[in-house]
């Protein structure tokens, strides 16, 4: 990211976190019309994405724009009425002549010379218009699902046809079926019209929730009247007028298509991509808005077209395909999740025993912040791509509140994250030989593996520490459902393409699984598990066995008599919160425990400045040797992460823990393993005052747990069965 999109365009009140923020903003002005436009990147050419029509707003391109700007100059904008560009109450204005008027002013104030046009539905026509009457700006055409409707399908001629168009103003008694699409039913019940458009005629795929409910909000954003005044537009219909103007267009054309458009069928695309020499792409199991679901393939083929419109133009010079360092030498190209630090400890700790079962192993790594800077200290070598990766956390903290993470709903709301890493991995995947992807809680590149099973060149294994989404306790119904399907869709992945996965290895054993069922109608978690996966016991970062505790405390200042507390809440920051609150509870607990050493450790994002301080409490920021100094302690508190607390299991050391509220993985996970292996205290945010908090440490100081079984040994297993994999 630019450092001027980090340094200004970053997220707008109640706005989501985005995969890449603008480089540039600003307005185009046509007529005393206000249009607000970004850019990303910066040049005099630029693939232009058209808005599709004024119900939704630029946002819907979330999908291409990071995979497109690394390529290319890109640049949206809001239509007139929705999002920041000025309400418009004019129809005349929603013209496609108009519009495509508009579309020039937005490249002008924005310096494009030319573009490519990509546009979608009703955009569609704008971008026709202005590729036919403007060639000199236009090098290319892209056209998803166009709105051009040459045969009486049932959509475009109630919206087009020109003598349905006066019941558009008519009162009706009521507003059933296609009598929805009339001004006073949009101005009364403007989202119910919204969902009911999305999900008859555009948003139609299975599994498509999420598309649906991003744009009922962008609708929401919108000015009714500019809504209402953009349905009296007069649009293009029929053969004769479109097909004049696709005469015209002298520039390449490429016309994608999904099978199951129920706006534009895939007869009238094929005409249109005749009509003017262009090339139609049909994708499979996409409705009228592929960009959503289908995003891998429909970036794949707007990328090439750009290259062939604009010249090939990549963000940094491709790296050549790098020879191995030894003859015969193997290479894996290892994806860690970014989430904390136990992901890449244990990872590191399998990758030492990979190691030392496969002479001169060579391993590239695919991670993000901070733990790239963990492996660079490790003395591995994380991928140069690491650093065109999006970050999870800035979603993760984002979706944050005190102690409170709705992990499930974080996750689904970063889709666009998911596409931009995938896209990353796949070019990354692409410049050089693997002889094998490890993916740990890589569900990037996992989903789109599944979505697109041609992309794989290699075997692919997979690790987790747990499987299947929960609701928590107070989840509504709806809620349930969306955690229902977002299951069922990884259940039919990995039943329709076994073949993506070579190996799906749990880091645990089988009675760590849980025995609740991925939602109704569904398998248990547990049965299905082991049928699919392997397990190779738990993975420590290290074995404890050698930790000189009595050196570690003396290098920590702790002296003879002293009892050392260690308040740890993992490497996102989500859980400043919980350490405020273990700050809050030292001085009781240190009534309680004469001589209490209270170890505050913030991690790589908490700043210790912004932490009061007390007697008796030290704030460190990070420390890279976490696992030795819980070793080292009389008791700790922490998150619910399962690293952390299966560390301090098998050091043997009491803890009291703290699961993130709305925290699927935490509150039922790993609380289902923690219980299974006897220890841990459990405290519930909401009742855990400082005074409570302060008791609970008092009451394990000098417990002695004894788990069901210290993990040992797991990153070894792990090790024998990833190591055939390489062939």
């Amino acid at each position: 990211m630019s450092a001027a999109a980090e340094a200004g365009m970053d997220m707008r009140a109640g706005e989501r976190p985005r995969a890449r923020y603008p480089d540039r903003e600003g307005f185009a002005e046509r007529d005393g019309l206000r249009l607000f436009w970004e850019s990303y990147g910066e040049g005099p050419e630029a693939i232009a994405l058209f808005p599709p029509i004024n119900l939704v707003h630029s946002r819907v391109w979330a999908s291409q724009i990071p995979y497109l700007a690394r390529r290319h100059r890109v640049i949206v904008w809001d239509p007139p009425g929705n999002g920041r560009s000025a309400p418009c109450r004019e129809p005349e204005r929603y013209a496609p002549a108009s519009l495509a008027a508009a579309a020039l002013a937005v490249l002008e104030s924005a310096g494009v010379e030319r573009a490519l046009c990509v546009a979608h539905s009703h955009g569609a026509q704008s971008a026709l218009v202005l590729a036919a009457e403007h060639p000199e700006a236009v090098a290319g055409l892209g056209l998803i699902a166009p709105l051009a409707p040459t045969t009486p399908s049932v959509f475009p001629w109630l919206l087009t046809h020109p003598r349905l168009k006066p019941l558009f103003d008519v009162r009706m008694p009521s507003y059933r079926g296609w009598g929805r699409m009339n001004a006073n039913y949009w101005r009364e019940h403007r989202r119910e019209y919204a969902e009911w458009f999305m999900r008859r005629l555009s948003v139609t795929a299975p599994h498509s929730e999420l598309i649906v409910e991003d744009s009922l909000q962008y609708a929401g954003e919108g000015d009714v009247e500019s809504l209402v005044a953009g349905g009296r537009a007069k649009t293009l219909h029929g053969r004769r007028e479109i097909g004049a103007l696709a005469e015209k267009v002298e520039c390449p054309v490429l016309i994608v298509s999904g099978d199951e458009d129920r706006c534009t069928p895939q007869r009238d695309a094929a005409w249109l991509a005749r009509a003017s020499g262009g090339r139609l792409l049909r994708i499979a199991d996409a409705d009228h808005c592929p960009q959503g679901l289908r995003a891998v393939p429909v970036n794949l083929a707007l990328a090439e077209l750009a290259d062939e419109c604009l010249g090939t133009a990549p963000a940094a010079p491709p790296q050549p395909r790098a020879p191995r360092s030894a003859k015969g030498a193997r290479r894996i190209l290892w994806m860690t999740s970014p989430i904390g630090l136990g992901h890449v400890r244990r990872d590191l700790a399998i990758a030492r025993e990979m190691r030392a079962l496969v002479p001169d192993l060579e391993i590239d790594w695919l991670t993000a912040e901070p733990v790239v800077s963990f492996l660079g200290q490790a003395g591995e070598q994380p991928h140069p791509a690491c650093a065109q990766l999006a970050s999870e956390l800035r979603f993760l903290e984002a979706g944050a509140h005190e102690h409170e993470l709705h992990a499930f709903r974080t996750f689904r709301q970063a889709s666009e994250l998911l596409v931009a890493n995938f896209m990353t991995f796949r070019e990354v995947a692409r410049e050089r030989d693997y002889d094998l992807w490890v993916g740990d809680e890589a569900w990037d590149v996992d989903h789109y593996l599944h979505e697109e099973p041609g992309e794989k060149r290699a075997p692919f294994a997979w690790l987790t520490d747990y499987v299947g989404l929960l609701p928590v306790d107070g989840e509504e119904e709806r809620e349930r459902a969306l955690i229902a399907d977002s299951n069922a869709v990884m259940l039919d992945h990995l039943d329709r393409r076994p073949e993506v996965r070579d190996l799906s290895l749990f880091v645990g054993d089988a009675k760590d699984v849980v025995a609740e069922p991925f939602g109704p109608g569904l398998p248990a978690i547990d049965a299905w598990t082991r049928e699919r996966y392997d397990f190779c016991g738990y993975v420590l970062g290290r074995e404890v066995e050698d930790v000189d505790r009595e050196a570690i405390r003396a290098g920590l200042g702790i002296e003879d008599g002293e009892t050392l507390c260690v308040a740890a809440v993992g490497g996102s920051g989500v859980g400043a919160a919980l350490l405020r609150r273990a700050i809050e509870a030292h001085e009781a607990a240190r009534a309680m425990l004469p001589g209490l050493r209270t170890l505050a450790v913030c991690g790589p994002l908490i700043d210790p400045g912004s932490l009061p301080s007390a007697e008796g409490l030290d704030l460190h920021g990070y420390v890279p040797d976490l696992d030795r100094v819980l070793a080292a302690a009389d008791v700790a508190v922490v998150q619910g992460g399962l690293a952390t607390t299966m560390e301090l299991t098998a050091a043997r050391v009491p803890f009291v823990y703290v699961p993130l509220e709305k925290h699927f993985e935490q509150q039922l996970h790993v609380h289902h393993r923690l219980r299974r292996h006897g220890v841990g205290r459990r405290l519930d945010y909401r009742d855990c005052s400082p005074e409570g908090l302060a008791a609970a440490i008092a009451a394990e100081v000098g417990s002695d747990p004894d788990p069901l079984a210290a993990p040992a040994g797991g990153a070894r297993r792990a090790a024998e069965r990833l190591a055939p994999l390489l062939g």
